[in-house]
């Protein structure tokens, strides 16, 4: 193994009537050798006899490195079917620079190869970041059209500098995640910084450093690839059901479980992000119970928000993260209050009547939601206006009127419901007795 030494100006010299071999590969004039650590390599010579009848190899800089040969440095060697050969092995522990010297009592300027002596492995000789920073064990997140830098900087005391590297990609799943790197992929460079981005689609990639020659190269943990709009990764699922341009109703103090769900072949899975508020009328976030608390990052994708026992309302929450351009803003939620009156008199929960009396029965609605369905079961009472439908509460709330008259102990259940979409109940009952 070699690479090319640019000298352009160097004058004609006689070794050039000789050839040089590595284990039977030939070296290009002016190359430097590359030397794997503690691998016998077998050196051969072919040289016409004007130019050498027998040849010395010496070591004229060892680079602090214990280098082998047999024979051994310094020893006259004779032809072998008009070959000269050796073989040598560098050192097992330590990188450096070694220069190679042949002598020849034919030609009085010795012929001399600077070699390079590193490990097999890559990662021996020298360090990976991206954007300045280690690769995690989890792997870096990329999104579109925000590059990133990967550098490879050679250890303290390495000789790699000037050594071709090569950064390739591979995919490894999602759908057509298109990722290109400045200079190109599979491309040998040796100034060891590569811009590498990703334009479209998601999913994830596997960057992999090789040194020329080397055997075993620097694999980085797979990558992820997501698009700069969270809209296109994830869906949202409000208690468990797809969420809608419906409004979120909070009756009181009620819960609403916010989940993200992946879209196929997205590997946002672990990604951190944070929940934040947006806007408010008639509410502020102390108003509200979130867990996780707001703009507290989580991997976990799921929040809790609970509504205030006593404000009514209108608030917007949206999910952030870094990378993204723009928060995801979630559906409005209404927060509302709901209060319930028997002949103008407030109550809760359950209420005794008396049979064959007539009682006036009003919900007043705070917060601004449009209409309520009301429905009563096992239907024993009567009301006017009849049940069982939706009701209109732009005027904030709902009278009706109705006579007990049953001829044994009932009770009347009224459900309220404020949403057509999300959980959003109340119950009152009625428990009226014969006369």
């Amino acid at each position: 193994m070699s690479t090319e030494l640019k000298d352009a100006t160097a004058a004609p010299s006689p070794w050039e009537q000789a050839t040089l071999f590595i284990n039977g590969k030939k070296v290009e004039w002016r190359a430097e050798l590359v030397l794997l650590r503690e691998q016998e390599y077998e050196v051969t010579v072919e040289a016409p006899p004007e130019i050498a009848r027998a040849l010395n190899l010496g070591l004229a800089d060892n680079g602090a490195l214990e280098t082998v040969a047999s024979p051994e440095f310094g020893a006259w060697v004779a032809p072998a079917n008009g070959k000269f050969t050796w073989k040598i092995t560098p050192d097992a522990g330590k990188s450096g620079r070694i220069t190679l010297v042949f002598f020849s009592r034919e030609v009085l300027v010795p012929w001399e190869h600077r070699s390079l002596v590193i490990s097999s492995n890559l990662a021996d000789e020298a360090d990976v970041k991206i954007n300045g920073v280690d690769v995690p064990a989890g792997g870096n997140w990329f999104f579109w059209d925000k590059p990133q830098t990967v550098t490879l900087t050679p250890k303290p005391g390495s000789p790699l500098a000037g050594l071709p590297v090569t950064l390739t990609c591979a995919i490894k799943s999602g759908l057509r995640p298109l990722v290109v790197s400045q200079p190109q992929f599979g491309s040998e460079q040796t100034r060891y910084s590569w811009a590498v981005g990703g334009y479209s689609g998601s999913g994830t990639f596997q960057l992999t450093l090789s040194g020329k020659g080397m055997t075993t190269p620097i694999t980085l943990a797979v990558s992820k690839l997501l698009s700069n709009n969270l809209a296109d990764e994830v869906d949202v699922m409000i208690d468990g059901k797809e969420a809608s341009d419906a409004e979120v109703v909070y009756l009181r103090n009620a819960k609403h479980k916010i989940t993200l769900a992946p879209k196929l072949n997205s590997p946002l899975a672990g990604y951190p992000l944070s929940l934040q508020w947006i806007r408010g009328d008639g509410v502020v976030p102390v108003d509200l119970t979130f867990q996780p608390q707001l703009d507290t990052e989580t991997d976990v994708h799921s929040w809790d928000v609970t509504g205030s026992a006593t404000e009514a309302g209108t608030f917007e929450l949206g999910i952030v993260g870094a990378g993204f351009n723009a928060p995801m803003i979630l559906p409005v939620s209404r927060q509302i209050s709901a209060k319930y009156f028997l002949d103008g008199k407030e109550f809760s929960g359950f209420k005794d009547v008396v049979n064959g009396r007539m009682y006036r029965f009003h919900v007043e609605v705070l917060g601004g939601i449009s209409r309520v369905h009301v429905e009563n079961s096992p239907g024993e009472l009567g009301f006017n206006p009849p049940l069982n439908r939706w009701f209109d509460l732009s005027s904030g709330g709902v009278t009706w009127g109705f006579t007990p008259n049953v001829n044994d102990f009932v009770t009347e259940t009224v459900r309220f419901n404020y949403s057509s979409v999300y959980f959003a109940r109340d119950t009152i009952s009625f428990a009226i007795a014969p006369t």
